[in-house]
């Protein structure tokens, strides 16, 4: 009989790794709130003369696009990023979200059966961002929106090269 495992928000780490920078380890992050992403790809009928009904769909390209909604504690996420990315040139840089490199999060989910998965979502690269405070939350947020290039699932039965022990290695197939 097959075992079904369900994960909720609070069994998940999400990993932040920067793959075009040379010494930089993965960071977590524990201000994340949410993580969300969407993918469209466009389709439009094929059609043939005298027939009313579309004949089929083409299938054009994917787009990976999502949020990231992150809890202001002592200091701005991305400010963070930047700080931790270039602390060895000794200066504070003044970055704006959608100016920092590529990135990708590796998820992974460990409920308290002891049950575990992975997923990545590759090449984010920030679009939008800003900052929500109101007298109805009790915490401020900082939220960003940005396309990516891929999302991998991969489920606990799948033998993923994707996961090994370098995933950055395996990102070039992307640029």
């Amino acid at each position: 009989m097959p075992q079904f495992d369900s994960y909720s928000a609070f069994d998940i780490v999400p990993v932040f790794r920067y793959p075009d920078i040379v010494n930089t380890q993965p960071m977590v992050f524990g201000e994340v709130a949410t993580i969300s992403y969407s993918y469209y790809r466009d389709r439009f009928p094929v059609r043939a003369t005298g027939h009313v009904q579309a004949k089929g769909y083409t299938a054009g390209p994917r787009t990976v696009a999502g949020s990231l909604v992150f809890k202001l504690l002592n200091k701005s996420v991305v400010n963070k990023f930047v700080h931790s990315l270039y602390k060895e040139l000794g200066r504070d840089l003044s970055l704006m979200p959608d100016e920092l490199p590529p990135f990708s999060i590796d998820i992974t989910f460990a409920n308290e059966y002891g049950s575990t998965t992975k997923q990545s979502i590759i090449g984010i690269q920030i679009a939008e961002g800003n900052q929500i405070m109101t007298i109805d939350q009790l915490t401020i947020s900082e939220q960003f929106s940005f396309v990516a290039q891929d999302v991998k699932q991969v489920d606990k039965d799948t033998d993923d090269e994707f996961f090994d022990e370098d995933p950055i290695e395996n990102e070039n197939m992307y640029r």
